[in-house]
């Protein structure tokens, strides 16, 4: 594993994910700044999404998750009036599940660090568990 091939992943998934979006959401837009929280914008909406890409298929664990940092900042953004929604892309089943961050929602985090990137020294961080069971599935318009 390696952090920049990560990266790679990531960026291609973002421009596979936002067509996807598109479908339903035809103001979509990716956010290029790299050092935002989050990577797409929706006007219509007023709704910022944060994507995550997994490389298992949606089935394969009980749980995902997402570092800490990015529900502190979902909760920066709804106090600003925007909502705010966390997506999950499955490489290995090509599913798109979505979270709708919700202050009443009953958030387990716990500590994590990541093992075995050979290029980048991952260090221990507060996560976010989410159970997959919760996540809802983000339906293509047809």
């Amino acid at each position: 594993m390696s952090f920049r091939n990560d990266y790679k992943i990531g960026m291609d998934n973002e421009a596979k994910v936002l067509e996807m979006i598109k479908t339903r959401f035809k103001d979509a837009r990716k956010i290029n700044d790299k050092m935002y929280p989050f990577d797409f914008y929706i006007k219509s909406k007023n709704a910022y999404l944060e994507l995550k890409s997994r490389r298992c298929r949606s089935s394969d664990y009980t749980e995902t998750l997402i570092s800490e940092y990015k529900l502190s900042e979902s909760y920066r953004m709804m106090r600003a009036g925007c909502t705010v929604f966390l997506l999950f892309y499955f490489e290995g089943d090509g599913k798109l599940l979505y979270h709708n961050v919700d202050r009443n929602y009953k958030y387990q985090i716990r500590d994590f660090v990541r093992h075995g990137r050979i290029d980048f020294m991952d260090t221990r961080k507060k996560y976010v568990y989410l159970p997959v069971k919760d996540l809802k599935e983000f339906i293509l318009s047809t």
